[in-house]
């Protein structure tokens, strides 16, 4: 019971971080539900259904279909739904019912493959882990069949991969769109975002990046995969303000060196504490801007998956509500960033705190807020820690 969440609402699972990955490429995305689980990702986990169009369809599994294993109903049903709309691929997600009575996903794509010669994938998802493990589990998929390593790549100077990024985590604001922009500005080209503002065929060309920038826990993961397969370096982190130092560093991976230097900050005895709540790759770049830039040391706390190589010493890995009340009720903390909602835990303490919405976590509720990591806003939001 110690999961329990009593006033945060339940995170966003693994089938709709596949869903996510997905939803921009021309496929055709099913979920093997009732329509509850394609309800929760549309109706809260996907900001970009309202204004633009992706074929993401519900099974309308029923019980007697669950206990009688007619698989064959949904695969007629797909196969029918493919000869209207001749999607690029077509994806079977999985949800809590199928789980239940082991549903044979990759079986199931194997068959509408064959009946149908559309690319077919089936993800065993269950609603049970969070949306970042699906994340990864798509990315590699694409990669592995649009991409296979198989093929002869050649690297293509002072290029960079984005891999990891989903609206869960950077919204629907323009914030991709910006980076991209900002990388390009300073003589760098970006060749695939995985997977937002991407096609298939920037999917096919990722292998000839120079460089990938994890940009997520869940983008880590993707990029280790990809220096497996096609022995494409990485970097960490997010552009942030101005984005200077996350443009040095990328600048210094694409010159060659694998890892960057940096003089150590000089640390302020400030009377503040700060606690980052949040994703840990966008949580770990704030704390280094804040660090670097006025010396005032933070304290992570990962509400997802986390990497053990980016915790320092009194961060919090995998936190969850009941850990968030006690550790704001019994740590000396000042000031919180975080999404908006985690303000409830707060039991009377004075602690001062910063928006940083996510779509994972707190869904459309706080989502014209959710901020611009570069620019203006990505600036007064790193300002705040002083302000």
């Amino acid at each position: 019971m110690s999961t329990l969440s009593i006033l945060l609402p339940p995170c966003s699972p693994d089938y709709s971080g596949v869903a996510s990955v997905l939803y921009e490429l021309g496929g055709m995305v099913v979920l093997h539900d009732a329509s509850g689980c394609t309800g929760n990702y549309l109706g809260y986990d996907e900001p970009r259904w309202i204004d633009t169009r992706s074929l993401v369809y519900c099974s309308g599994l029923r019980h007697i279909d669950a206990v009688l294993g007619r698989d064959d109903k949904l695969v007629s049903r797909v196969v029918a739904a493919a000869e209207s709309f001749h999607p690029a691929f077509i994806a079977i997600i999985g949800s809590p019912v199928p789980m239940l009575v082991g549903t044979d996903y990759q079986g199931i794509a194997r068959e509408i493959e064959a009946k149908t010669g559309i690319p077919s994938f089936g993800f065993d998802t269950t609603g049970l882990d969070f949306y970042d493990k699906g994340v990864v589990m798509a990315t590699k998929e694409l990669l592995k069949r649009f991409a296979p390593r198989t093929n002869h790549y050649q690297q293509i100077p002072h290029t960079i991969n984005i891999v990891g990024a989903t609206p869960l985590d950077w919204g629907n604001n323009g914030n991709i769109t910006a980076c991209r922009s900002f990388f390009a500005q300073n003589g760098i080209q970006v060749t695939c975002c995985l997977s937002m503002s991407c096609t298939l065929d920037d999917i096919k060309q990722a292998p000839t990046a120079a460089l990938n920038v994890a940009v997520s826990e869940a983008g880590i993961q993707i990029a280790e995969f990809m220096e497996n397969e096609y022995h494409i370096p990485y970097v960490v982190g997010i552009p942030l303000g101005d984005g200077s130092r996350m443009l040095q560093k990328v600048r210094t991976c694409l010159a060659g060196k694998r890892s960057t230097s940096e003089s150590s900050p000089n640390v302020t005895t400030s009377p503040r504490r700060i606690l980052i709540v949040g994703e840990q790759v966008l949580s770990c770049s704030l704390r280094d801007e804040i660090l670097h830039r006025w010396g005032i040391p933070c304290t992570v706390a990962v509400l997802f998956n986390h990497r053990k190589e980016l915790l320092q010493p009194g961060d919090f890995p995998f936190v969850t509500e009941k850990d968030l009340r006690t550790i704001f009720a019994h740590e000396e903390f000042t000031d919180v960033f975080g999404d908006p909602l985690l303000a409830q835990l707060d039991q009377g303490k004075t602690i001062r705190f910063h928006s940083v919405p996510t779509i994972a976590l707190s869904s459309k509720f706080h989502e014209a807020q959710i901020r611009h990591f570069l620019g203006d806003d990505g600036e007064a939001l790193l300002r705040e820690a002083v302000s």
